[in-house]
C-alpha cells in the first residue's frame, strides 16, 4: 500500500529560529517536523522582512543605485542601439530613487500570494502523482520554509552587489566563470544560478519528507524543469539578438 502519511516520526516541534537554521543544515529532519505540525506565519514574516529589508538597504546606498543605473543603461543601449538620452536619464534617476521601496512593497504584498499559489499547484500535482492526501496548509508550510534558501542567499547577494556595483546575480555561473563565452552551450551554462539549483534540491527534500518519498527523483524533475526553462531563455535570447 502507498504510504499517505508524512514521514514517520516527527522529531519534535522546533521553534522558528531552529526551523530556519534547520532548513539550511538539516532539511530532511526539519521538513519532517514542518509536515507534522505545519506553521507558516513566523517563517513567512521573517523571510519576507529579511529579503525586502536587504533590498531596501541595498538600493538606498549609492553603490546599489549605481548598479541599477548601469543595468538600465546597458538594457537601453541594447534595445535602442544608441546612447541614453537626457530625458531617459531623468526617468532613470527617478526609478533608481524609489526602486528599493518598490521592491520591498512588491515582495511584502505579492510574495505571500505567489507562495500560496505555488503551494496550490504543488498540492494538485503531488497529491495526484503520489496518491497522497496532503493539505494545503502542509504544502504552504513546506513552500514557505523553502523560501529560507533564497532569503539566506540574498544576505550574501546584497553586500556583493554593493561591493562590485553590478546587479548581475553573484551566484550565476556566468558571473563566477567569466571566461565562458556568451554564445552557444556556454551561454546556457552561464545562465544557471547556484541559488535556484540549491532551492530546487531543498524543496525536493521538503516534498520527499512530506510524502515519504525519495528526494532524488523529485529533485531531478525540478532540475530538469529549471534547465529546460534556461535553455528556452537562451534560445529566445539568441534569436532576438540575431534579429537586432
Amino acid at each position: 500500500m502507498t504510504d499517505t502519511r508524512p514521514a514517520a516520526e516527527s522529531p519534535g516541534s522546533p521553534g522558528l529560529i531552529a526551523r530556519i537554521v534547520g532548513i539550511v543544515f538539516s532539511p530532511r529532519r526539519t521538513y519532517t517536523a514542518v509536515a507534522a505540525r505545519p506553521r507558516v506565519a513566523g517563517v513567512l514574516v521573517a523571510t519576507l522582512l529579511i529579503s525586502s529589508g536587504s533590498q531596501l538597504w541595498l538600493f538606498s546606498t549609492e553603490p546599489g543605485r549605481q548598479a541599477m543605473r548601469t543595468e538600465f543603461q546597458s538594457v537601453g543601449r541594447a534595445s535602442a542601439q544608441g546612447e541614453v538620452t537626457a530625458e531617459q536619464r531623468q526617468v532613470l534617476e527617478l526609478i533608481v530613487r524609489y526602486v528599493g521601496v518598490a521592491f520591498a512593497v512588491v515582495q511584502i504584498i505579492f510574495g505571500p500570494m505567489f507562495l500560496a499559489l505555488f503551494a496550490v499547484i504543488l498540492k494538485g500535482i503531488c497529491n495526484a502523482l503520489f496518491d497522497g492526501a496532503r493539505s494545503f496548509r502542509q504544502l504552504f508550510a513546506v513552500v514557505a520554509h523553502s523560501n529560507v534558501i533564497p532569503t539566506v542567499v540574498t544576505l550574501f547577494h546584497a553586500p556583493l552587489i554593493y561591493a562590485k556595483e553590478e546587479l548581475a546575480s553573484p551566484t550565476k555561473l556566468g558571473v563566477m566563470l567569466p571566461m565562458l563565452p556568451e554564445e552557444g552551450l556556454a551561454s546556457f551554462v552561464g545562465w544557471l544560478d547556484l541559488l535556484w539549483i540549491w532551492w530546487c534540491v531543498n524543496l525536493a527534500i521538503g516534498l520527499g519528507a512530506l510524502y515519504a518519498r525519495r528526494t532524488a527523483p523529485i529533485a531531478a524533475t525540478f532540475l530538469s524543469l529549471y534547465g529546460g526553462i534556461g535553455l528556452l531563455v537562451v534560445i529566445l535570447r539568441t534569436l532576438f539578438q540575431g534579429r537586432t
